[in-house]
């Protein structure tokens, strides 16, 4: 018997801040109804944190260093697993992309005004804390509903 072959999209994407602590976030052409912080797939051949490097200097024209892993996001919705990094910005120019129409850098406290999708937002936040370990959140988006929300290792079975 063939067992059907199931696959999911990796992404990778960085919360990088600039030295005054102002996030870096881009608006793309395909949701501009809200902010987000730079990501994308990950190529093949291609590891997560070269991927996420590589997609903030594609769409924002910032250079950039990672610090930590902020958490991983599993969108049950659309088979997606994204890996959210911190990072700080370590030079270049804003500038727009063929993917995003804007680039711009936003105090902590106006983010909510710019990051109107939830299951981006959650991630942001999430990146701007401070903790220890990396946050793991399960989800979905049709409607938004956490189905899991953990930090650090998951060890229940799913029943």
């Amino acid at each position: 018997m063939e067992v059907p072959v199931q696959f999911h999209i990796v992404t990778s994407s960085v919360a990088a801040k600039d030295l005054e602590g102002r996030l870096l976030l881009v608006r793309t052409y395909w949701r501009n109804d809200t902010w987000e912080i730079p990501g994308g797939q990950v190529e093949a051949g291609e590891d997560l944190i070269h991927a996420g490097i590589r997609e903030v200097e594609e769409e924002s024209g910032m250079t950039v260093a990672i610090v930590s892993l902020a958490g991983i996001y599993h969108n049950l919705s659309r088979n997606i697993v994204n890996f959210v990094f911190r990072g700080v910005i370590r030079g270049g120019s804003p500038r727009p992309s063929p993917e995003t129409s804007d680039v711009k850098f936003v105090e902590p406290h106006h983010i909510p005004n710019f990051v109107t999708r939830p299951q981006f937002l959650v991630r942001v936040e999430d990146a701007m804390r401070e903790v220890l370990g990396p946050r793991y959140c399960v989800f979905t988006t049709d409607p938004w509903k956490i189905v899991h929300d953990g930090w650090g290792v998951v060890s229940q079975k799913k029943t």
